[in-house]
């Protein structure tokens, strides 16, 4: 019997360990997947941008388009300038802007402040 009581108790207290020590991963900051596609590309490393050309097809988890003439990603600003796409889905915005005066030919997205302006 006290032997029984010794090996219940270990049981016992190592179970207990393994839930007070155990760590779960929190992701509360949720990791923003980007997949952009096009024909060709170009990365100017001094300037940080990267110009996609070609049947550009963007998909992340708040947008999505696809051929689009040109795409242009200025890895400083987290800005995409979409040239020409088609198909564009909102999915989710934190921000929709659109300007008073509006002379660009490009949708710029933001995609550290989830924002798009057109």
């Amino acid at each position: 019997m006290n032997k029984l009581l010794k090996i219940s108790t270990a049981v016992f207290l190592l179970f207990i360990s393994q839930q007070a020590f155990s760590q779960e991963k929190n992701n509360s900051k949720q990791e923003k997947t980007l997949d952009i596609k096009g024909l060709k590309s170009k990365r100017n490393v001094t300037e940080k941008t990267i110009v996609y050309e070609g049947d550009v097809s963007f998909k992340s988890d708040f947008i999505i388009f696809d051929k689009a003439d040109k795409v242009i990603v200025d890895e400083n600003s987290g800005t995409l300038m979409i040239y020409n796409c088609k198909n564009l889905k909102i999915i989710s915005l934190n921000k929709l802007i659109k300007p008073d005066n509006n002379k660009r030919n490009y949708i710029a997205y933001n995609y550290k402040e989830n924002s798009l302006t057109y």
